[in-house]
C-alpha cells in the first residue's frame, strides 16, 4: 500500500491549540499520510517529518512527550504503522516503535547538548576537548539518560550536536543566515 507524501505547505505552528489537543496528537496528524511504502519507512522518517511541521526552536524536542506522539501515530494510523512494525520485525529490526521513540530521544539529547554547548564562549573546535566538557557537563547535572546517549556514540555524538547547533542559531538568527 502506498500512501500519500507530505503536503507541501508546512503548517503553522501557531495553528496548534494545546487546550484542544496535545501537540503530539497535532504533529502525528500533520506529518501522516506519509510517501512511502511501509518497507522504506525509517524510525528517522517521523522525526523528520516533525522538522517539516514545526521548524526546531530551543526546547521543542524537549517539549515532545515520545511515548504519546508514537501512541498518536497509531491511533491516527493504526493499519500502517502496524504494516511498519510487521515490516520492520520482519526484517530483524525489534520494535519500530522503540526505535522511533529512541529517535526522538536522541533528538532531545542533541538539543540539550547543543543549548549547553551553545552558552559556552570559545567553544573548542576539537571534539575531543568538547566530548570531555560535556560528559563532565551531564554528570555535574545528573542528566544520566544524556549522559548513556553521549557514551553510546562517544565522540562522535559532536559531530550531531554541533548540526543541532547550527540549526538552534539558524533559527534564533533567521536574518543572519
Amino acid at each position: 500500500m502506498l500512501y500519500f507524501p507530505f503536503s507541501e505547505a508546512t503548517p503553522d505552528i501557531g495553528q496548534h491549540d494545546a487546550s484542544v489537543e496535545p501537540l503530539e496528537a497535532w504533529l502525528a496528524r500533520k506529518i501522516l499520510p506519509l510517501g512511502l511504502p511501509v518497507q522504506s519507512v525509517l524510525p528517522n522518517r517521523f522525526t523528520r517529518g516533525i522538522e517539516r511541521v514545526y521548524s526546531p526552536a530551543r526546547g521543542f524536542w524537549h517539549n515532545i512527550h515520545a511515548e504519546r506522539f508514537v501512541d498518536e501515530l497509531e491511533r491516527c494510523e493504526p493499519t500502517y504503522l502496524a504494516d511498519i512494525a510487521a515490516e520492520w520485525s520482519g526484517a530483524g529490526c525489534g520494535s519500530f516503535r522503540d526505535d522511533v521513540i529512541n529517535e526522538i530521544r536522541t533528538k532531545q539529547f542533541d538539543e540539550y547538548s547543543a543549548t549547553f554547548l551553545l552558552s559556552v564562549p570559545n567553544l573548542s573546535d576539537d571534539d575531543e576537548k568538547v566530548y570531555d566538557l560535556l560528559e563532565r557537563h551531564l554528570r555535574k547535572a545528573r542528566a544520566d539518560t544524556h549522559l548513556r546517549y553521549l557514551e553510546l556514540d562517544g565522540v562522535k555524538a559532536i559531530g550531531h550536536i554541533r548540526d543541532m547547533m547550527d540549526q538552534l542559531w539558524e533559527h534564533a538568527h533567521p536574518d543572519c543566515v
